[in-house]
């Protein structure tokens, strides 16, 4: 059977994040997490979370859980919440601080198997560094192109072994090797049909 949200906020655009923590679907919805409900009948319901999680944004991107810790992405920043003690820390670009996130908007975040965190942005990649709580960003450089990302607006990140997959918006596939974060590129050539297919 398939259950339908009735309730949904006024106002509100469609969901574009989802996380399951402690048994528990979580959804976003503008600025507000909500947790979905369900009663006797199958019916879906949203109940606002306690405390409730509001942020200073207007949308919420993504979700992702690493840990005790839920990950959340918006249109103003990261949000890292603490499922113990329930603290929230936010992360910000910060034009004088070269280790804060690269740009605002966030795209996506993706915890790899050995739990690296990486958030891609509008503005390139960024590492997480838990031990000082900072972030390496890794973006375009036009003069070295084919050794740096070839666009800077993210769209999904894999990791597979020591090797990142990057997905970005004009630039195609990007190729980097963990260990030594170099970057090989992979575009759409019109010559050549062995390219990738042009999005």
């Amino acid at each position: 059977a398939i259950h339908q949200l009735k309730n949904t906020p006024s106002t509100s655009v469609p969901p574009n994040a989802f996380c399951e923590v402690n048994n528990q679907m979580l959804v976003g919805y503008n600025n507000i997490i909500y947790k979905v409900a369900t009663d006797h009948n199958g019916n879906l319901s949203l109940k606002t979370t306690a405390p409730i999680l509001n942020f200073k944004c207007s949308s919420i991107i993504c979700m992702t859980k690493n840990n005790d810790e839920l990950w959340v992405g918006t249109d103003n920043g990261i949000y890292r919440i603490n499922n113990e003690n329930r603290t929230i820390k936010s992360y910000i670009h910060n034009e004088a601080d070269t280790h804060s996130i690269t740009q605002n908007f966030i795209t996506n975040i993706y915890v790899a198997p050995d739990h690296q965190i990486f958030v891609s942005t509008l503005k390139g990649l960024n590492l997480y560094n838990p031990i000082y709580d900072c972030f390496t960003s890794i973006v375009q450089d036009e003069k070295e192109n084919s050794k740096t990302l070839n666009c800077n607006f993210i769209h999904c990140v894999l990791c597979e072994g020591s090797t990142i997959w990057i997905g970005t918006e004009a630039g195609g596939l990007n190729k980097m090797t963990k260990r030594m974060l170099s970057v090989k590129n992979y575009t759409h050539i019109t010559e050549n049909s062995n390219s990738i297919s042009k999005g």
